[in-house]
C-alpha cells in the first residue's frame, strides 16, 4: 500500500491542482454570470467549469505535440514532463470524486427539515440514509441484470456498464 509520501501526490501538486481547479471554477461561474445564453439555460457552474477544464486538460496534454509540430528544435523536460502531469491530474480528480461522492451520500442521509409550524423534525436520518442505499442498490441489481443479458446478445461489454443506471439516475448531470 502506498502512502500519500510515496506515491504521485506531493503537496505542492495537491496546491497546485487545487488551484487549478478553484480557477476553472471561478472562469465558470464567471461565464455562467456574464454571458446570457448560459444564464438562461441554467448551466450549473460545474458543468461549465467542467468542460473548460477539459479543454484546458487536453490543451496541456498534446502541447508536446503542438510545439514538436511547430519547431522541431525546441525540446524541454517541462514539456516532456507534460503528458505524466496530466496523468497524476487525472487520479487526483478521481481520488477527489470518490472521497465527494462518499461524503455527499453522507450529508444527504444524515439531512433533517424542521416543520415550520410545529417546529419538530420531519424524517428520520435513518430512514432516509436506507431509503438511498436501497434505491441504489436496486437500481444496481437492475444495471446488472442488463449487463448479463448484454453479455449474451453482444461479444464484448465492458464490466461498469451496469453501474452506468444508478450513476445516471442519482448524480444528475
Amino acid at each position: 500500500m502506498t502512502s500519500i509520501l510515496t506515491s504521485a501526490f506531493d503537496t505542492w501538486s495537491f496546491i497546485l491542482w487545487f488551484a487549478i481547479l478553484s480557477l476553472v471554477m471561478m472562469f465558470g461561474n464567471v461565464i455562467r454570470r456574464k454571458v446570457k445564453f448560459f444564464r438562461n439555460l441554467l448551466f450549473p457552474t460545474a458543468i461549465i467549469a467542467g468542460f473548460l477544464g477539459l479543454g484546458v486538460k487536453y490543451l496541456w496534454y498534446y502541447l508536446p505535440d503542438i510545439v514538436n509540430f511547430f519547431s522541431t528544435t525546441y525540446t524541454s523536460d517541462f514539456l516532456v514532463s507534460a503528458k505524466s502531469n496530466v496523468i497524476d491530474f487525472n487520479n487526483y480528480l478521481q481520488v477527489i470524486t470518490y472521497h465527494a461522492l462518499a461524503l455527499g451520500f453522507i450529508a444527504m442521509g444524515l439531512k433533517t427539515v424542521k416543520d415550520s409550524k410545529t417546529r419538530k423534525y420531519k424524517g428520520k436520518p435513518i430512514k432516509t440514509g436506507l431509503l438511498i442505499v436501497n434505491t441504489y442498490l436496486l437500481q444496481g441489481i437492475i444495471g446488472l441484470v442488463f449487463t448479463i443479458i448484454l453479455g449474451y446478445v453482444f461479444t464484448t461489454v465492458a464490466p461498469y456498464s451496469g453501474l452506468l443506471l444508478p450513476m445516471g439516475f442519482g448524480q444528475g448531470p
